[in-house]
C-alpha cells in the first residue's frame, strides 16, 4: 500500500479516533472526505491524517465536532495554536482582567472544582439512565441533584457538565439526538423551577441583567445557566431567550433599564468579517445607552477595542461566575433573600 492511501484502522491507530467516531464525523459533519473503492472500502491520504488529528485536539479542548468540522485546514491550525498558547498561558490561579475575562454558550471548562464524587456519579448515573431512555429515574436523579446541591452548584457541576458530555457523545456517534433532546427537555423543566425558587426583587438596585441569544442561534443552555448563576447572587435579571434580533435587544433593554447585556453566541465562524456575531455588536454599539456593558459568550474571539461600549467575554461559566460575585460584592444592596432559598 502507497504510504499515500491508508485504511480506516490505520488511520485510527494514527490518530487515536475510533472507526466509528471515523464514519460519524465523516458521514454527519463531512469532517474529512476519504476516497471509496469500487467496493466501498475507505482510503485515507496523510492530509486526512493531519486534518483528523487537528480536529481531535480541538474536541479535547471541549470544542464540538459541528462547530470546527466545516472549518478549512489553516483555520484550524490557527485555532489549535491559539488553543494550546492559551493552555500554556493559564494558571490555577488564573483571574478575570478588566479588559478581557469569555459567558461560554459552550461548558464549563474542565479545570472547575467539583464537589467530592459528584461528577463520577450523579452525572456518570444520569448519563447511564439517558442510553438507556430512562427518562423517569433520569428526571427523579436530576431532582436529586437540584436539591443536593443547591442553584448554583447544579448549574455549575451538573447541568454544564452534562449536556457538554452529552454533546460530545452525539456529535462521535455515541448517542442519539433523541437522547440529546430529551435531556434538554428534562433539564429545562428543571432549570425552570430553579429560577422560580430563587427570591429576586423586580425593584433592587442596578446592576439589572438581560439574558439573549444573537439572530439564529437557538443554543439557550449557556445563557440559561448564566440566568441562574446570576439570579443566585441576588442580582436583577431578565430572561429574553434565544434567537433575539439585535434592535429587538436594544428595545427590551432600553425598556427594562438593563445595565448589563449577556449575550451567547455558539457557532465558530473563520474570520471576525464573516461572523454574524459582528454585525450584532455593532447594532448594539450603535443604539444602546451610554455605560451599557456587554458580555459575550461562545468561543469566536472578540477585537472589544472596535467598540466604545464596554465588552468583555467569558470563556467558561466558572470565569462567568467569579465575575458575578465580585459584581455582588460591590453592590451588596442587591443581594436579597435568605441563604436558605439557594438551596430551596
Amino acid at each position: 500500500m502507497s504510504l499515500e492511501l491508508l485504511t480506516i484502522k490505520t488511520v485510527s491507530r494514527l490518530t487515536g479516533i475510533s472507526s466509528h467516531t471515523l464514519r460519524a464525523w465523516e458521514r454527519r459533519y463531512g469532517a474529512v472526505k476519504p476516497s471509496r473503492s469500487p467496493s466501498g472500502q475507505r482510503s485515507y491520504s496523510m492530509e486526512d491524517v493531519e486534518r483528523l488529528r487537528l480536529l481531535k485536539s480541538l474536541v479535547d479542548k471541549d470544542f464540538t465536532i459541528s462547530q470546527i468540522a466545516d472549518l478549512a485546514q489553516e483555520d484550524l491550525v490557527q485555532l489549535a495554536t491559539k488553543e494550546a498558547a492559551m493552555t500554556n498561558q493559564l494558571a490555577p490561579s488564573s483571574t478575570i482582567t478588566p479588559q478581557l475575562a469569555v459567558v461560554g454558550q459552550e461548558l464549563p471548562p474542565s479545570g472547575i472544582q467539583l464537589s467530592p464524587g459528584m461528577n463520577s456519579n450523579i452525572v456518570q448515573t444520569i448519563l447511564n439512565c439517558l442510553q438507556d431512555y430512562k427518562l423517569p429515574e433520569l428526571n427523579e436523579l436530576l431532582t436529586r441533584a437540584k436539591f443536593t446541591h443547591g442553584a448554583r452548584d447544579f448549574a455549575l457541576m451538573v447541568c454544564g457538565p452534562l449536556m457538554r458530555k452529552v454533546g460530545q457523545m452525539v456529535a462521535v456517534g455515541e448517542m442519539d439526538v433523541s437522547q440529546e433532546h430529551a435531556l434538554s427537555a428534562l433539564m429545562r423543566n428543571q432549570i425552570a423551577q430553579v429560577i422560580q425558587s430563587l427570591q429576586f426583587n423586580p425593584l433592587a438596585l442596578k446592576p439589572s441583567f438581560a439574558f439573549a441569544t444573537i439572530e439564529n442561534d437557538l443554543h439557550e443552555f449557556g445563557i440559561l445557566i448564566s440566568h441562574v448563576l446570576t439570579l443566585s447572587q441576588g442580582l436583577h435579571t431578565n430572561y429574553l431567550g434565544a434567537n433575539l434580533p439585535a434592535t429587538s435587544l436594544v428595545s427590551a433593554s432600553r425598556a427594562l433599564g438593563a445595565t448589563h447585556i449577556v449575550i451567547g453566541s455558539a457557532k465558530l465562524f473563520p474570520d471576525w468579517e464573516s461572523n454574524p456575531l459582528k454585525s450584532y455588536l455593532d447594532t448594539l454599539d450603535a443604539n444602546l445607552p451610554s455605560g451599557t456593558e456587554v458580555w459575550v459568550g461562545g468561543r469566536s474571539p472578540v477585537p472589544t477595542e472596535d467598540y466604545k461600549m464596554g465588552i468583555r467575554t467569558f470563556s467558561g461559566f466558572e470565569e462567568f461566575d467569579r465575575a458575578i460575585q465580585e459584581l455582588a460584592e460591590r453592590t451588596p444592596a442587591t443581594r436579597l433573600g435568605s441563604p436558605a432559598l439557594q438551596n430551596f
